[in-house]
């Protein structure tokens, strides 16, 4: 390094040494004859100090310590600062962090319970909004079923009251026609269907049916119309009414003369007959004989089974015969009054009314009568028969029943005894 650099640096360390004030000062430097002198001179401890300045090393030395001890104290200073500072600084961020966290908090809290308040406030709306529909519709629903149950009682009551009512009305009607048709000698058809039809309607009512008028009245209409020859009629009320006919001997009776009268006035062969009119006089025959009128249902079996034998003597009309033995005089009597009966259509139909069936069934008693005299003769010989024949050969000829009464009188009351 050369001597102008040597001084230019010596002057920079002096700059950065001294300050301005130390530049600027006149006495704070020698003059040259002072320099010149020096070695006469005792030592000067301010030269000594400025040369020892001059040298660079402990120029670096002195520098560093001043430099420390400027650190040490500025660390100091910032120590004491900062002792003082991170209380202060901790108390504010504290008090900044407490009042924080309470604002957080009461924030936080207000949000929340605001929030939780809106959603159970929703909830609970929506749920006494869903309890009060639900409500409301289990009431409405209570009361519709119980208006409803009302109305249905109610609609009952005046259905049965009508019912009542009809059933009345039409019971009326139909006794007022069984009475017209009693006592009439013939009936529109309309009249017919009329009393049918109240029939049918009565049928449905045990309240109705089990008056105990009810099978007299009903007798006159069965009556009315066996007389005229109604079978389909007949079968519509045999139909409804069996059970209280079969127990009524009067109806049991019109019923068993009705059918088997159909059986031997048809001009078909007996193995063309109905299967329906075979079983309905099956029925009543024995309804006949359980209801106390058996000679009326052996009449016509006794002639059924002979005209199945072409009107000619047989066994089994014979055992027929055989069960009128066991009959009390009564039912042996009217059992040979049936046979006499039959063998003229002006005994048991009004003439204007006799059909080419009737005409069959007087031909079939004749000659029923014919092959079997003997045996009738012999019934109609016991005394007690004999006396209750001339009871109603009297009681037809009162009646006006003058052929009848003839008929009965030739064949059994005119009877030689001695030759039975």
């Amino acid at each position: 390094m050369s001597n102008d650099q040597k001084t230019s640096d010596d002057q920079k360390t002096s700059d950065d040494r001294n300050t301005p004030d130390d530049r600027n000062t006149p006495d704070d430097r020698n003059t040259p004859d002072e320099r010149k002198t020096s070695g006469d001179r005792k030592p000067d401890p301010i030269a000594a100090f400025h040369t020892m300045m001059s040298n660079d090393s402990v120029t670096n030395v002195f520098v560093n310590h001043i430099a420390q001890r400027i650190e040490r104290n500025a660390r100091a200073h910032r120590y004491q600062a900062l002792g003082i500072a991170v209380p202060v600084v901790l108390f504010i961020l504290g008090s900044i962090g407490v009042f924080t966290f309470d604002y957080f908090v009461t924030t936080t809290t207000k949000a929340v319970t605001a929030d939780v308040t809106e959603t159970l406030t929703k909830s609970l709306s929506e749920q006494i909004d869903a309890s009060q529909k639900t409500l409301k519709e289990t009431l409405n629903a209570s009361m519709e079923e119980r208006i409803d149950k009302k109305f249905e009682e109610v609609n009952a009551d005046i259905e049965a009251v009508k019912s009542t009512v009809n059933g009345e009305t039409n019971y009326l009607q139909f006794a007022l026609s069984a009475l017209a048709l009693n006592v009439s000698t013939s009936f529109k058809m309309s009249e017919r269907d009329a009393v049918i039809a109240q029939l049918e309607r009565i049928a449905t009512s045990e309240s109705l049916t089990a008056r105990s008028e009810f099978p007299d009245l009903l007798e006159k209409v069965v009556d009315a119309l066996a007389a005229a020859n109604q079978r389909e009629a007949i079968v519509v009320i045999d139909d409804l009414f069996n059970g209280t006919i079969e127990e009524h001997p009067g109806m049991t009776f019109t019923l068993v003369s009705h059918f088997g009268e159909r059986l031997l006035g048809n001009p078909l062969p007996p193995a063309r007959w109905s299967e329906d009119d075979i079983g309905r006089f099956d029925r009543y025959a024995k309804a006949a004989r359980l209801g106390g009128i058996p000679e009326e249902a052996l009449a016509r079996q006794i002639l059924i089974e002979f005209l199945k034998a072409d009107s000619r003597k047989t066994e089994i009309v014979t055992e027929f015969l055989k069960e009128l033995s066991t009959y009390n005089p009564q039912q042996k009597g009217d059992f040979l009054i049936n046979v006499v009966r039959y063998s003229d259509p002006a005994f048991w139909i009004a003439l204007d009314s006799i059909q080419p069936d009737h005409q069959r069934i007087a031909t079939l008693a004749l000659l029923f009568i014919e092959h079997y005299q003997d045996e009738l003769q012999q019934y109609a010989g016991d005394p007690d028969v004999w006396a209750y024949l001339g009871q109603r050969h009297d009681q037809y000829r009162q009646l006006g029943r003058y052929e009848l009464a003839e008929a009965i009188a030739t064949l059994y009351l005119n009877i030689d005894m001695s030759r039975l």
